[in-house]
């Protein structure tokens, strides 16, 4: 019923799964680094700058890679931290 209702998958929690160490390791070895997520278009590009600063290593963004999180309506980037696939972050734009 929920699906009818237009309910994204993300918003079921029998979709869901746990973020083990298992999880973490595989998805930093499909992530990308941060570089290559930042747009050309100012708009974007300051979303993308946002989350960074709101993970709180502005200062260190090497130490950041991403992923496609998808979505029916819009889709965003995880920024994950490149050493322990701990989530930090979230940044509103379509990965390419």
């Amino acid at each position: 019923m929920m699906a009818l209702a237009g309910t994204d998958l993300g918003m079921r929690p029998a979709t869901w799964r746990p973020w083990h160490d298992a999880m973490r390791r595989q998805a930093l070895a499909q992530a990308w680094p941060l570089y290559r997520l930042m747009p050309t278009d100012p708009a974007q590009r300051s979303a993308v700058e946002e989350a960074v600063a709101c993970s709180g290593r502005q200062q260190q963004p090497e130490r950041l890679r991403c992923l496609p999180l998808l979505a029916r309506r819009s889709n965003w980037a995880v920024l994950l931290d490149a050493e322990d696939g701990r989530i930090v972050g979230f940044a509103p734009l379509d990965v390419p």
